[in-house]
């Protein structure tokens, strides 16, 4: 066999060995059935099977086990913070989160509690602002070992947990709420909390701060 003949025998073979592996000849780009080729009955299956466990409805199942919870009408939540965001929360209220995980281990949302003391857990911050609850809120329990973990894309992707849910509190501190909007939350003061003063209007708190 001449030199020549061999050279081209021997590219046909790797042109086939590149097919058959998924894989076209170096500088072109895959052919569609080089593609086809690399979509193996295996990764189909590993394809369906993480698509079981964390897809859309695997995550939805899930966050839908979780216990169900009130907030009672009336109830007085608070929420720790800075001059600005204070002067923000008590003129304008609280925006409306938007459907994403993530921004704290409950996800996004605004973070209060049922005592003072529990709101410092969100930072030793200089006022304090206290919320009543408009309305009596449904919501859900995360459990423990979520919180332990935090919720996130990873753990629970981009799923809708506010569904239905106006707020999330935990299984370990059933006092805290975090809620989803500020629809039901009405501005009821605002304390000082280096002089002990209590604002009971914002316009008061604005004047007294920017004096």
């Amino acid at each position: 066999m001449k030199t020549s003949q061999r050279r081209h025998r021997a590219r046909a073979v790797r042109s086939s060995d590149d097919l058959a592996s998924g894989q076209d000849a170096p500088g072109r780009a895959p052919s569609p059935l080089a593609a086809a080729l690399a979509q193996t009955p295996r990764m189909a299956a590993q394809r369906r099977t993480t698509h079981a466990t964390f897809g859309p409805a695997a995550t939805q199942r899930r966050i839908a086990a979780w216990d169900n919870a009130v907030c009672a009408s009336g109830t007085v939540v608070y929420h720790n913070t800075a001059q600005d965001a204070a002067i923000s929360l008590a003129t304008d209220g609280v925006r409306q989160v938007q459907n994403a995980w993530g921004g704290g281990i409950l996800g996004a949302g605004f973070y209060t509690h049922t005592t003072r003391a529990g709101a410092e857990v969100y930072g030793n911050a200089r006022f304090t602002l206290a919320f009543t609850v408009g309305a009596n809120l449904q919501g859900q329990v995360v459990p423990r070992g979520v919180i332990g973990r935090g919720i996130d894309a990873q753990n629970y992707g981009n799923e809708n947990y506010l569904e239905g849910n106006a707020f999330l509190t935990n299984e370990d501190d059933r006092n805290e709420y975090k809620f989803h909007s500020g629809d039901n939350l009405v501005f009821t003061n605002v304390r000082d909390n280096n002089t002990g003063i209590i604002y009971n209007d914002a316009a008061s708190f604005i004047n007294a701060i920017l004096q």
